[in-house]
């Protein structure tokens, strides 16, 4: 599908990151970045979690599916779009923010209290284009907020 402008493109290429995430879909997932893409996850030491520089695209997917995309049942909700000119025409900086809600899978529509993990955080990220599409090559994602129980992410960044 041509999109006909660089921001459609680059919420686009955003929205098929957070969708592989939702879906448990790596090959929409690793679509959403370049070869060499970098995920930076650093920021999330402020709860407690450390996680490493993510860097090329299978690397990005690998990480992604095993600790978010098949564990947990999410979904992730893109809103306030800043788009910024490249160093180039083929470049576009976005900063938007992500809303999300992480649950153990299979626990998403139980009736009872549950053990999840709710949080609004900024995505910056550079976006490039090539042979028309666009895609994620840095992303940022710093937490703003978040409510609930950290350790359904952070046992999964542990390891545990």
């Amino acid at each position: 599908m041509a999109l006909s402008t660089k921001s459609e493109g680059a919420v686009e290429a955003l929205v098929r990151y957070t969708g592989g995430l939702d879906f448990a879909d790596s090959e929409q997932l690793g679509s959403a970045f370049t070869s060499d893409a970098i995920l930076d996850l650093t920021k999330f030491s402020k709860l407690g979690m450390e996680i490493p520089i993510l860097q090329g695209r299978e690397a990005i997917v690998q990480t992604c599916m095993q600790t978010v995309g098949i564990p947990l049942d999410t979904t992730h909700s893109l809103s306030n779009f800043q788009f910024f000119p490249g160093a180039d025409d083929d470049q576009l900086r976005v900063k938007c923010y992500a809303e999300a809600q992480h649950f153990r899978k299979g626990q998403g529509l139980m009736q009872t209290d549950k053990d999840h993990y709710w949080s609004k955080s900024l995505y910056v990220a550079l976006l490039t284009c090539e042979a028309g599409v666009w895609s994620i090559n840095h992303l940022v994602i710093e937490p703003v907020w978040s409510i609930g129980n950290v350790a359904v992410l952070s046992e999964l960044a542990s390891g545990s």
